[in-house]
């Protein structure tokens, strides 16, 4: 028959073991304790953390304030349109909008240029007549149907 081996385990001490790495620690992540402790007195001279410090005190009023900021009726109008203006960028050709953002400084450009005046006549014609401005007018006509409706 078989006999049971007596077994222990030894004692296991947490603090014994973080006590050794806090001794090591500065010569093995000297540079980035260095680093650490720089951004901390920066933030302390910029009284960053006395804010951080202040905000953790009153955690509680904090919390209801901003929930009760996010339950206003702005808010939440102001959250619905960040989405559907998400939305919107996401179902635009990143090509498409490049060509738009680069256009507008261009026309801001030919307007403001002051040694041509550009007539009411002259610019109809140049919309009409000239074969490339036949999508941008039907595109902008399609977009005032649709705001129409």
């Amino acid at each position: 028959m078989a006999h049971r081996i007596p077994f222990q385990p030894l004692p296991y001490d947490h603090h014994d073991i973080i006590q050794a790495r806090l001794q090591t620690a500065p010569m093995d992540h000297g540079e980035a304790i260095l680093s650490a402790c720089q951004v901390l007195q920066g933030l302390q001279d910029q009284g960053i953390l006395d804010i951080l410090r202040g905000l953790l005190d009153s955690r509680d009023e904090v919390l209801e304030t901003a929930v009760d900021a996010a339950n206003s009726p702005h808010t939440i109008r102001g959250i619905r349109n960040l989405l559907i203006i998400a939305d919107l960028l996401g179902d635009l050709d990143p090509q498409q909008l490049k060509n738009v953002t680069q256009a507008i400084p261009l026309a801001l450009g030919q307007i403001t240029h002051e040694n041509e005046r550009l007539g009411f006549w002259h610019s109809l014609s140049i919309l009409f007549v000239r074969s490339r401005w036949r999508r941008p007018m039907a595109a902008i006509a399609a977009y005032l149907q649709a705001v129409d409706h």
